[in-house]
């Protein structure tokens, strides 16, 4: 209880020393930030925890499924994401292995990162700079409109570069009959309108598309919320299982996942 020094810390963690049918100590790092908690868990189960922080954090309304998913891990991140602290106490806490935990431990050792993590729950920002394709924007609405990720995880940041009043209306016009709960939209000129469909191979154009790629990408940076960013371009319709499919090919040492697509400027 000591080590509840300061009012931000909301976690009391330590090593764990596994005896019985196992027999390994884990040293849990000094320092635990959000970030390296998204990546892996190493706070144990039996840490101690503010019962405010856990109030704050709602993180028991989380519907975790016990046969897939490490519920102390989304908790601790539930709470670690109100802003609160972790702190690393001297004491070790002893743990016995016994055979139903290492049957739990088999049937989790099946599952995937993506089930461990709980990624079902993120909630992810999905950006997308609209350059005022009109040719394409009713198909790429409808991807929109059908995509599986779960519309209330999803904070939709519409940058709309085209220049463009009439385009501009027919996006709020979606915007406000769409069913996505968290939607940013807003207006900026990061280069002159139609750009975006010049030929990049041509004398001058490449290095004016780069300038605009750097302006929208800093705009991204500013608007980018939680630990998962996914970047859309607007005249690329993905399959509607496309966030799943992206997060599942992540693990504790991948920090970015692509999917590949045609390009009109190559060959091949």
């Amino acid at each position: 209880m000591q080590s509840f020094d300061r009012y931000d810390i909301g976690v009391v963690y330590s090593d764990m020393d596994r005896f019985g049918r196992e027999n390994v100590t884990s040293d849990m790092p000094v320092d635990v930030s959000l970030a390296e908690m998204t990546k892996r868990n190493v706070i144990h189960c039996a840490s101690l925890v503010r019962r405010e922080a856990l109030d704050l954090s709602l993180a028991f309304s989380i519907p975790a499924d016990p046969k897939t998913e490490h519920e102390d891990w989304l908790l601790w991140l539930a709470v670690l994401r109100q802003g609160w602290k972790a702190k690393k106490q001297p004491a070790v806490y002893r743990y016995r292995r016994h055979e139903e935990g290492r049957s739990l431990a088999k049937a989790w050792a099946g599952n995937t990162y993506f089930e461990r993590r709980g990624l079902r729950h993120e909630t992810i920002t999905l950006f997308i700079a609209l350059s005022g394709r009109t040719a394409v924007w009713p198909r790429f609405r409808q991807f929109l409109d059908q995509q599986t990720w779960p519309h209330h995880q999803v904070r939709l940041v519409l940058m709309d570069t085209s220049q463009d009043a009439r385009f501009g209306r027919r996006v709020r016009r979606w915007i406000a009959e769409c069913d996505y709960r968290d939607v940013r939209y807003f207006t900026e000129a990061v280069a002159e309108p139609g750009l975006a469909d010049q030929d990049r191979r041509a004398e001058g154009v490449g290095d004016k598309v780069r300038l605009a790629a750097a302006r929208i990408y800093n705009r991204l940076a500013r608007e980018a919320t939680g630990e998962f960013v996914w970047v859309i371009e607007d005249d690329v319709i993905p399959p509607n299982n496309a966030a799943e499919l992206l997060l599942r090919g992540f693990d504790e040492h991948t920090a970015t996942v692509a999917g590949p697509y045609r390009s009109r400027f190559h060959d091949g």
